[in-house]
């Protein structure tokens, strides 16, 4: 391993420490705000406003006008397919776990 990329397995077992509360800390945000959607959306925010302040700090390396018009039009929408994805997901997940009369954890976290 890079003795300068030694800072990298923390930060891996960190965040993905972090990664495993997520799930619970969304579900209590969206079990006080009541509205799943409005949940989201708050907790997307707060993600845009870290990375706006992390290309703040960072700024550079930034695309050049003519890297932006070379770009299709679809590049940008990956985001949206990947929650689009996750929302398909864990709406299959409890449909299916509704049919053999269980609950998703989602489900058991929203519920309380």
């Amino acid at each position: 391993m890079n003795a300068n990329a030694g800072w990298i397995v923390p930060f891996i077992i960190f965040g993905g420490a972090l990664q495993s509360c997520g799930a619970a800390m969304n579900g209590q945000l969206n079990k006080y705000v009541v509205n799943p959607w409005l949940a989201s959306t708050i907790s997307f925010a707060l993600i845009t406003f870290f990375f706006a302040g992390a290309s703040l700090i960072h700024p550079s390396p930034l695309p050049t006008q003519g890297e932006l018009a070379a770009m299709p039009w679809w590049a940008v929408v990956g985001g949206l397919v990947g929650a689009v994805q996750v929302y398909a997901g864990e709406q299959s997940w409890s449909r299916a776990l509704r049919r053999l009369h269980c609950h998703s954890s989602v489900d058991n976290v929203v519920a309380h």
